[in-house]
């Protein structure tokens, strides 16, 4: 049996149990996933899971109110910077949100998936959770950063803030297919990025599984004569970036940020 513990944060460390005056609330089920509430900013519920989302994990639509990722993604970040005084990208925390639908989660163990966010954050670790996770700190102190996930994010979206309207990104998936790759893209049309990912147009579902719903329900529009693949319109980077990269992650299967590659070309 996995972990079962809530904390609060208050007057700058954590106690265990519920509580009214705090900054940020985690709640851990079954080392499976994680409740972080934060207080709300404009456009912010407050609320977002880590691991899996409560619909997913219980199969049941009605054990959790729907996410909006972005929204609580830059919440989160203007939180850390009004309360905590730290400067992170919604970016970097949107690589480490569960997305509704998500198969695989970014650890098999959401513990270690609290300890990145909070490391992010540059908060200290409950005692049950420093205690519960040494190896961890060392795992993500030796892991190459450019295979992190929310690293990724950060490099795709610096990529897409240099990028001319003559510019392309393409991100790839190797599946270890001679023919065929796993892949988002990007490009300016009119101001705003276009972005892309792969339909089964062009990853047929014998060799690959595309989680249509998924996409659907992230804001994705479906493939049509004027587009064959799946296609999402933003205006800021970082934003284009975790969403082609969150539906790779969660739409179209891709759990190994080692095999990600990202090149620029030119039309």
């Amino acid at each position: 049996m996995g972990n079962f513990e809530t904390s609060v944060f208050v007057s700058g460390s954590w106690k265990n149990g519920e509580g009214t005056d705090w900054r940020l609330r985690i709640s851990v089920h079954d080392s499976d996933f994680a409740t972080v509430d934060y207080r709300p900013v404009a456009g912010s519920s407050g609320r977002f899971y880590l691991g899996f989302q409560p619909c997913d994990y219980f199969e049941d639509p009605t054990t959790s109110d729907p996410v909006d990722l972005q929204a609580e993604s830059s919440g989160l970040s203007q939180w850390a910077a009004a309360v905590l005084g730290i400067n992170v990208t919604s970016t970097e925390l949107l690589a480490l949100m569960a997305p509704e639908g998500v198969e695989d989660p970014l650890d098999d163990f959401v513990e270690d998936t609290l300890v990145r966010l909070l490391n992010r954050l540059g908060m200290p670790l409950p005692t049950w959770l420093a205690t519960e996770t040494p190896f961890t700190e060392t795992e993500l102190n030796t892991q190459e950063p450019s295979r992190d996930w929310p690293v990724i994010a950060l490099d795709v979206a610096r990529e897409l803030g240099g990028m001319t309207s003559r510019e392309y990104l393409l991100v790839t998936y190797d599946i270890g297919h001679r023919d065929y790759s796993v892949y988002g893209q990007f490009a300016i049309n009119e101001g705003n990025f276009q972005c892309e990912v792969v339909s089964e147009k062009f990853l047929p579902a014998d060799v690959w599984t595309i989680n249509d719903g998924y996409l659907r329900q992230s804001g994705w529009s479906a493939p049509e004569n004027g587009s064959p693949n799946w296609t999402m319109c933003q205006e800021q980077a970082e934003i284009a970036a975790g969403s082609v990269l969150n539906a790779m992650r969660s739409g179209l299967g891709c759990t190994d940020p080692q095999l990600i590659d990202v090149s620029l070309g030119r039309f």
